[in-house]
């Protein structure tokens, strides 16, 4: 099996099925994250407060915009919920700014509530970069949102948000970076949409996507009328 980009010997699979060497599929990624963390965008010298969970999302995203700043001129700070700072040594290796909340959010919703009591007095023209995958988004929208509780997106509204991850699946992730991500997706894994989202992703990934949009274009509505 051959990699369908530099036909090296392939060893994973993107979002679509397509087989790629793990260099690709990281480059692939890398090239998506980049693209949506400009939809945001972050102005020279700006401040990124990278919101962090427990799960192998965080610890992604937490490689994966370290090394996209280099081509910014910025500064980037890590805020993590949890139960406990997993994410601590790999933030203080990285030379990173590290604060932590400990608390127990049980959805994608109290999530966004709990960041909505810290960040905007701490970091209030800050960028706050998410780590919510495109499963993650998904679900979100399916479970939460789309069934009427809209109070994740004042975080939308209050803050400027950027989502790096909204075009890569948590399966891409655990590919390019094998064994190297720890804790456990409980956010998806307890989410109400999770079985939707999963028969959605085998037959029609780019299903997910437009939900996706739909959420972020809903986010971006209700900031304009913030």
């Amino acid at each position: 099996m051959r990699c369908e980009r530099c036909g090296a010997p392939a060893c994973c699979f993107d979002v679509y099925g397509a087989r790629l060497c793990r260099r690709c599929l990281l480059s692939s990624i890398m090239d998506r994250a980049l693209r949506w963390l400009r939809k945001a965008s972050p102005r020279r010298r700006d401040e990124m407060i990278l919101a962090l969970r427990g799960d192998p999302q965080s610890g992604a995203a937490l490689r994966i915009v370290q090394s996209l700043e280099r081509g910014f001129d910025v500064r980037i700070a890590v805020l993590e919920v949890g139960r406990r700072p997993i994410h601590r040594p790999s933030a203080e290796a990285l030379g990173l700014d590290y604060a932590f909340v400990r608390a127990a959010p049980s959805t994608y919703t109290e999530f966004r509530v709990l960041l909505g009591r810290f960040t905007p007095h701490r970091f209030a023209d800050a960028l706050l970069i998410l780590p919510d995958s495109l499963e993650d988004l998904a679900a979100y929208a399916l479970g939460e949102v789309f069934l009427g509780d809209l109070r994740g997106l004042s975080l939308d509204a209050a803050l400027r948000v950027a989502y790096p991850l909204a075009a890569v699946s948590l399966r891409e992730l655990l590919q390019a970076f094998p064994g190297e991500l720890g804790g456990a997706p409980e956010l998806y894994s307890a989410s109400r949409a999770r079985g939707l989202v999963e028969w959605i992703m085998m037959s029609s990934p780019t299903l997910c996507h437009s939900t996706v949009t739909a959420l972020l274009t809903l986010a971006r509505l209700r900031w304009s009328k913030a």
